[in-house]
């Protein structure tokens, strides 16, 4: 079994070419919350469950995988 990388899969989707403003609107997490996360102001690793799991469904839906 592969073992997922909460933290990773959601850097993957910080670090791709959508804006803060893209992911915020699209995943319900707050646009200030996405900017301080791209920006390494705020720590992923201090995410609520509710806002890392809206981020990683989000990234699920635009990132390609496999």
């Amino acid at each position: 079994m592969q073992a997922f990388n909460i933290a990773k899969q959601i850097q993957l989707l910080l670090d791709s070419d959508l804006t803060a403003y893209r992911i915020g609107k699209d995943s319900n997490v707050p646009v200030s919350v996405v900017q301080r996360l791209k920006s390494g102001e705020r720590s992923i690793d201090k995410l609520s469950v509710k806002t890392a799991q809206a981020l990683i469904d989000y990234s699920y839906k635009v990132l390609k995988h496999g």
